[in-house]
């Protein structure tokens, strides 16, 4: 597929969505979105498939975060009695994955100002706009750190 890409630079921090007020208003289509600490091997192709298939305002891509509890997890009733015991449980959820597919009438609304994407999806959300969910099942990974760079190049 033919992509164009172009850079776009902040001159003051505008949080994670607020660049979206410096795209051009030439754009005329859908708008892929990925945080610059995300590194994924999703297919774009699909994504972009999924969004315009299912007439979608925003897709959010998610990824399975899982977490180790290195200790006993227990709960118990409103009488301290035990419910249940479970030794170090491993706990699934799935997280924003920082991939996202907005339409063009949703992020012309961005004025230029400090905003996160978060932001925008739950004033979407709360507006009716259609939005949903394109698991991750691809490689991902966070390389927000020096640390996480360096476990992945282990």
């Amino acid at each position: 597929s033919n992509i164009d890409i172009e850079i776009l630079h902040e001159k003051s921090p505008l949080g994670t969505a607020g660049a979206l007020s410096l795209i051009p208003s030439n754009i005329t289509d859908n708008l892929t979105m990925i945080n610059g600490d995300i590194l994924s091997n999703i297919n774009l192709d699909e994504l972009e498939s999924f969004h315009k298939t299912r007439k979608n305002d925003i897709t959010l891509c998610a990824a399975n975060y899982k977490r180790k509890i290195p200790f006993g997890v227990i709960t118990f009733n409103e009488n301290q009695k035990l419910s249940s015991l479970t030794e170090k449980p491993e706990i699934n959820d799935f997280i924003l994955g920082g991939i996202y597919c907005i339409n063009k009438k949703i992020f012309q609304t961005v004025r230029k100002k400090k905003i996160d994407i978060t932001d925008i999806i739950i004033e979407s959300q709360k507006t009716g706009k259609k939005i949903e969910v394109f698991p991750i099942f691809e490689n991902w990974n966070d390389i927000g750190t020096i640390e996480d760079l360096k476990k992945l190049n282990n």
